[in-house]
C-alpha cells in the first residue's frame, strides 16, 4: 500500500511541473501608447474668426505617439477619419509633432507630414524656435520617410537617429522624448492654419516597447 501511495504522489508531482513552469514565464513588457490624446469632434476656431468653427474629421486629432529602436525614430498621428484632401482644405493638410529631449529642453524638435490634393506626402524633420509658436523659424535637419495611411487614418514619419547630430547624446532607456504639441492644419508645406491641436506630457524612454511599429 505504501509503494502504491508513493507512485501516485510521484505521478501527481510530475503532472504539476509543467503548470508551475508556465506560471513562471516572464510577462510581456507593457507597451507605451497614446502619449497624446485629444477629443474627437472638437472644431478649432478659425483664425481671426472667433464665431466661425469648422469640424473636419481629416484634421481632427485623436492621438499621437513617438517611438524608437536602436537606429530610427517614428512619429504617428491618428485622425478621426483621414482623407486627402481634407474637406475644409482643398490644397491639402499638414500634420506635425513637436517635442523635446530630456537633458536638452531648450531645443524644440519637430516632424511634419504635409499632403497635397492628390495625397502625395511632403515631410520635414528639424528644430524650431520655441516662440512665437505660429511664426517660429525652422531649421530643417532632414527628410523623413512619410506614410499617409488612409485605411488606419494615420500619418506617420520615420527618420534616422543620426539626424539629431553628433552633439546630441541619445541613450536607450535614459533619454526621454516629451511631446509638446501635436497639430493638424489647413494648408501644405508648413504648419498650416491650425484646425486642431493637442498637448502632451508623457515621456517616452528611448527604445522602450511601444504600440508603434518603428520604421513603418
Amino acid at each position: 500500500m505504501l509503494a502504491h501511495r508513493t507512485l501516485v504522489l510521484a505521478l501527481v508531482t510530475s503532472l504539476a511541473l509543467p503548470a508551475l513552469g508556465a506560471a513562471a514565464a516572464p510577462k510581456k513588457p507593457k507597451l507605451i501608447c497614446n502619449m497624446v490624446l485629444d477629443d474627437k469632434g472638437d472644431p478649432y476656431v478659425l483664425r481671426q474668426q472667433p464665431d466661425a468653427k469648422q469640424a473636419d474629421d481629416a484634421l481632427d486629432l485623436v492621438s499621437a505617439d513617438i517611438a524608437s529602436n536602436a537606429t530610427t525614430m517614428t512619429m504617428v498621428i491618428r485622425l478621426a477619419k483621414l482623407a486627402v484632401p481634407p474637406a475644409t482644405s482643398p490644397v491639402g493638410g499638414t500634420y506635425q509633432v513637436t517635442f523635446t529631449l530630456s537633458g536638452n529642453d531648450e531645443t524644440l524638435y519637430y516632424a511634419l507630414v504635409s499632403t497635397d490634393p492628390s495625397g502625395a506626402p511632403f515631410s520635414e524633420f528639424g528644430t524650431r524656435d520655441a516662440l512665437p509658436a505660429v511664426t517660429s523659424v525652422a531649421t530643417v535637419l532632414g527628410t523623413p520617410t512619410a506614410v499617409v495611411d488612409l485605411a488606419k487614418s494615420q500619418v506617420r514619419a520615420s527618420w534616422p537617429l543620426s539626424l539629431f547630430g553628433s552633439g546630441v547624446t541619445l541613450k536607450k532607456g535614459v533619454t526621454k522624448v516629451f511631446p509638446v504639441e501635436v497639430t493638424a492644419g489647413r494648408g501644405t508645406h508648413g504648419r498650416g492654419v491650425f484646425a486642431d491641436d493637442a498637448t502632451g506630457s508623457k515621456g517616452y524612454p528611448l527604445g522602450a516597447p511601444s504600440c508603434v511599429t518603428v520604421g513603418k
